[in-house]
């Protein structure tokens, strides 16, 4: 799964059957489909994965039909009318590009394994909501915040139909191609100070409509690449009428955007946690492995850690040169409905003093081979006897370089480490007994709900061992 599509989909506040319920469509559409960066879900399920942000201007193509209307209801909201076209004829087309020598055309492929055994690189077979979308990466790659991908979406014939989108900000009317276009920015935190951190997401949208040809073509772009950076890609295209044979892939409006209904936020219950909990100190028997949590410490320092430090999460702007943890301030989130309000804004700030999470365990391999993976956090309450989950992420917005060490929820610094991508996985034979050393970064409110997770399988088959007794 895309990277940026997975992070998304586990900051989602679902309960796990709700997350189980999309996951599917999340493999489906998501894999090849650029995902829309920061765009929040908690008011909007499938759609929040799904649903793709458009805003349509009312001015029409001179002599022809116009495939689209607008009403904008609410500062966050348009109501999108796409007429049914009874009468039109179905036209293929093809799309002329020319982006230079920077961009290369992401091949949609899959690596099976053939009949010697042997893995190969084969087209992938595409889903009805692949269709029609090719995405560009720049030559500098994933960081410089330039890729982009555009859709070819066709307007087919049918019934008369209404829809909805929420959370669209900076719509601005124009002209590219000498067509009529639109330009806008879906799925932002309003009045966040850590902006940069939405670089890389996939949230500036520009649509071209085509009446002549009942096409839409719509480009997507990280927000680094900003508004004149997508028109000016924009402006690269042409297209052109052609036979079938020799038209290019496209996906229909109705299923672009047929099917996926925006809900106004609700306060998703505190779950359950169904996995047993016990005392640091205790033995813990998981996939063939004794687990013992030998001495935890909380300190503001990382003093005597950095030489271990996960060091693609691990940022050196989150300590001073004695190893001193530098303070940062926390925004609160309020949570709109993307209608009349955006669906995050920033409503306050605090100050707030990160912790490094020290651990000392000792583990023991039972069988012939165990392959030992560090355990994960998860936050939890105590309520009338029962634990439940705490969803850490949801009120608050932090900057990158906390975020990154902090919102993983596995360690930064492992003292065992063999580095690389196996860095928080350890080898043991039958009887081999290690001690481990590693450490987590994490706000200093949470520490007291901060519990290691033993186990990577379904909760009920793990333990969890408070870091605070």
């Amino acid at each position: 799964m895309n990277q940026k599509v997975k992070d998304f989909y586990q900051k989602i506040q679902l309960d796990e059957e709700s997350k189980k319920r999309i996951h599917d469509e999340i493999i489906k559409n998501a894999e090849s489909k650029k995902p829309k960066g920061n765009m929040p879900a908690e008011w909007r399920v499938v759609a929040a994965c799904l649903l793709m942000a458009l805003a349509i201007p009312t001015v029409t193509y001179a002599g022809v039909k116009t495939i689209a209307e607008v009403k904008t209801i609410h500062p966050f909201r348009v109501s999108v009318e796409l007429p049914g076209n009874q009468e039109q004829e179905r036209k293929y087309v093809h799309v002329e590009t020319d982006f230079g020598k920077e961009y290369k055309l992401e091949k949609n492929t899959e690596i099976i394994e053939n009949d010697n055994g042997e893995l190969v690189e084969v087209p992938a077979e595409q889903s009805e909501y692949e269709k029609g979308m090719y995405s560009y990466w720049h030559k500098d790659g994933f960081s410089a915040g330039k890729d982009f991908f555009y859709e070819l979406i066709y307007v087919e014939s049918g019934e008369d139909r209404t829809v909805n989108l929420y959370d669209n900000v900076n719509r601005k009317e124009m002209t590219v191609n000498d067509h009529r276009a639109v330009f806008m920015t879906a799925g932002t935190i309003q009045g966040t100070r850590y902006d940069d951190k939405e670089d890389l997401d996939y949230v500036n949208e520009l649509y071209i409509f085509y009446d002549e040809y009942n096409y839409i073509v719509k480009f997507c772009g990280m927000k680094k690449l900003g508004e004149k950076g997508l028109v000016s890609l924009a402006k690269k295209i042409s297209i052109k009428e052609v036979s079938k044979e020799k038209a290019d892939d496209y996906v229909e409006s109705g299923v672009e955007f047929g099917g996926y209904r925006a809900e106004e936020y609700v306060e998703m219950p505190k779950k359950k946690a169904v996995a047993p909990v016990v005392k640091q100190g205790e033995k813990v028997n998981y996939d063939g492995m004794e687990f013992q949590v030998i001495k935890v410490s909380v300190s503001d320092s990382v003093k005597g850690s950095r030489k271990y430090m996960d060091r693609e999460n691990v940022s050196k702007k989150l300590y001073d040169r004695k190893g001193k943890l530098y303070k940062y301030t926390r925004e609160k989130l309020k949570t709109g409905d993307g209608d009349r309000k955006p669906v995050k804004e920033v409503t306050g700030t605090e100050e707030v003093q990160p912790k490094w999470v020290s651990i000392t365990m000792k583990v023991k391999g039972k069988k012939k081979t165990n392959q030992m993976c560090l355990p994960s956090i998860s936050f939890l309450e105590k309520r009338d006897g029962e634990y439940y989950h705490v969803y850490y992420d949801g009120d608050y917005n932090r900057p990158s370089r906390i975020e990154d060490a902090f919102m993983d929820l596995m360690p930064c610094y492992f003292r065992e480490t063999v580095g690389g991508s196996s860095f928080w996985i350890q080898h043991l034979d039958k009887g081999e007994e290690k001690i481990y050393h590693f450490a987590y970064l994490m706000d200093e409110d949470f520490v007291d709900r901060a519990y290691l997770e033993i186990g990577y399988g379904p909760e009920e088959c793990s333990t969890y061992i408070p870091l605070n007794n």
